[in-house]
């Protein structure tokens, strides 16, 4: 998709020469601190900004050019661009003869983003999350191949955010719809996503699979690693085998079906059992290891 891509603003580099591919069907997280470059990415994406050195293609296509990319390719940005004072309704009725598709499924397409209610509302009087919303309900009515939305959850409470994120699950798995979302929010992000392409001064710092570093955090001590938070770390070190301590947790190895085993094991040394919980991936974790090391260099 980017190979090569320098863009400049003065004498701020935004990006410096970032190269990276998004796999058809997949829901790829974009994220960096900010001023990584993201937006400029994906306004570059959008055909809004022109790279100066460097090239970039959506399914095959120049974004600066192909009506066909614009035709299946849609951007959930922070504004929305729909005439004031007509009602959101009618303007999809507008579209539907643009994009060819269907009347009814504009009221699928309300009714999964919970949106349906206003749909007799101008822009004007759309709160800013429906906004982000209808945005995202143009793209499923016209059957985008792609949908590449820059902080699509912003301005949402934790309802609307948890809804749209399962609209975005759900319409991946149905319709094989690629996402590219970029968003701060990586504890709600990383539930949804399958990749992950990280950025710090205009520059890719890492990209992978969400599964291959799930894989790399369950390394240290295996994939059945459980961390048990207990009274007295010395009585239950004699109860079970222990592979570390870590404050006053023990890490022991749990098999499926043996975790009542352990726990049985450990109550009898007459230790009582604080919390279990499993080793987790966490996003948050990997986003600051990449972005403190490309800090420090």
């Amino acid at each position: 998709m980017f190979d090569n891509v320098t863009k400049s603003y003065g004498n701020i580099k935004a990006l410096d020469s970032i190269s990276f591919e998004v796999e058809n069907g997949s829901i790829t997280g974009f994220v960096g601190p900010n001023g990584a470059g993201k937006t400029t990415s994906i306004r570059i994406m959008a055909g809004l900004l022109l790279p100066e050195r460097g090239s970039v293609r959506i399914n095959g296509e120049n974004p600066f050019s192909s009506i066909k990319m614009r035709e299946r390719t849609f951007f959930i940005m922070d504004t929305i661009n729909i005439p004031p004072s007509v009602s959101i309704y009618d303007y999809f009725l507008h579209l539907s003869k643009i994009y060819h598709f269907d009347s009814s499924s504009i009221e699928d397409a309300f009714k999964s983003l919970d949106i349906w209610p206003a749909r007799n509302r101008t822009v004007r009087q759309l709160s800013a999350g429906m906004k982000q919303k209808a945005q995202l309900a143009i793209a499923l009515c016209a059957s985008a191949d792609l949908i590449i939305a820059d902080e699509p959850a912003s301005n949402m409470d934790p309802t609307a955010r948890m809804q749209l994120y399962e609209t975005i699950t759900r319409t991946n798995r149905e319709r094989k719809t690629t996402f590219f979302i970029s968003s701060h929010i990586l504890t709600e992000l990383e539930r949804v996503i399958d990749s992950v392409i990280i950025i710090g001064r205009g520059r890719k710092l890492t990209q992978s699979k969400i599964a291959d570093f799930k894989l790399r955090a369950s390394g240290k001590y295996g994939v059945n690693a459980l961390r048990i938070h207990v009274s007295d770390i010395k009585a239950a070190s004699t109860a079970v085998r222990v592979l570390a301590v870590e404050g006053n947790a023990i890490v022991v190895s749990a098999e499926p079906g043996q975790l009542g085993r352990l726990i049985s094991a450990i109550e009898s040394a007459g230790v009582t059992v604080l919390s279990v919980e499993k080793e987790r991936f966490d996003l948050g974790e990997v986003f600051s290891e990449f972005v403190s090391n490309e800090q420090i260099a």
